[in-house]
């Protein structure tokens, strides 16, 4: 069995008086995908990580500022949890 990515939880976590209901299973985004999306934005806001002629063809393949922000988003999560 592969081990499971640490994600942070959900970035909005359930109020205690929701505990136990449907609410759960529905917990939303998960921290690393927040904080990864978060990233994303405020490295495209500043042009990316290089030249950015063609956003669309390099974000579709992944692109290093995809792969930037996830890294970003892991090493947070692992910060926070120490």
């Amino acid at each position: 069995m592969s081990e499971q990515k640490k994600d942070g939880g959900p970035a909005f976590p359930a109020h205690p008086h929701q505990k136990g209901s449907d609410y759960e299973k529905y917990a939303g985004i998960s921290l690393r995908a927040y904080i990864a999306t978060a990233a994303l934005q405020g490295i495209l806001a500043q042009g990316g990580l290089g030249n950015l002629q063609d956003v669309a063809d390099r974000t579709r393949g992944g692109g290093i500022e995809v792969s930037a922000a996830i890294a970003f988003a892991d090493k947070l999560i692992a910060e926070l949890a120490k």
